[in-house]
């Protein structure tokens, strides 16, 4: 990788990228949250559209992208984990059973401490150090908006990245059920992770 990264906030013509980056980090929770809910529309469409509302927690401007040769390569985005829940929106959008299938995973969060809810890099740009250095700014964007800690979920089979989330200072804090579902292949469940910050 010859070329630079550049880390800049998101754009609001970077919302389809993002969106195509957030279903991979996903494991499959857009596509059980999303399938078949708006004809003609994938996940993925729904997902842009969620990105692109200013008044949204997951806004673009919520969003930190790594670009690599002109094309967002990976991307953060986070807020303050009292926002991470069930919203009005959602229930008069998805499926009561989709939204009890994951009310436990929603409910869970650490207090006070910023969320950051989605983190993706290229598959070809992974091991270059991206991950790492998505996740120092969420925490110093986190610092800077005055919170005591980091969190985030990972499936517990996700090894890999509960492997660079250790890295960084994250321990698990709380296991969360999600029951196995064809849409969500991953057996386990999630874990809860957190990481104090510096100023705290």
């Amino acid at each position: 990788m010859n070329a630079p990264i550049v880390y800049r906030p998101a754009l609001k013509e970077d919302c389809r990228r993002l969106a195509g980056l957030m279903e991979i980090a996903a494991g499959g929770m857009l596509d059980f949250l999303f399938h078949d809910l708006v004809p003609g529309l994938t996940p993925v469409d729904i997902e842009t559209r969620a990105l692109e509302n200013h008044n949204s927690h997951y806004s673009f401007r919520n969003a930190i992208v790594a670009e690599h040769l002109g094309s967002v390569a990976g991307m953060a985005l986070s807020f303050p984990a009292a926002e991470f829940r069930i919203t009005g929106d959602m229930r008069q959008f998805i499926p009561r059973e989709r939204l009890d299938h994951l009310n436990i995973f929603f409910s869970a969060r650490v207090e006070n401490s910023f969320f950051l809810d989605a983190l993706a890099v290229d598959e070809e740009l992974r091991g270059n150090g991206i991950g790492s250095q998505l996740i120092g700014l969420a925490k110093q964007k986190a610092e800077n908006k005055g919170h005591e800690s980091i969190s985030l979920m990972v499936f517990r089979d996700n090894h890999d990245a509960r492997r660079l989330y250790a890295r960084q200072g994250f321990e698990a804090v709380r296991d969360v059920a999600v029951e196995r579902h064809p849409r969500i292949p991953h057996d386990g469940g999630c874990l809860l992770l957190n990481c104090p910050l510096r100023g705290s």
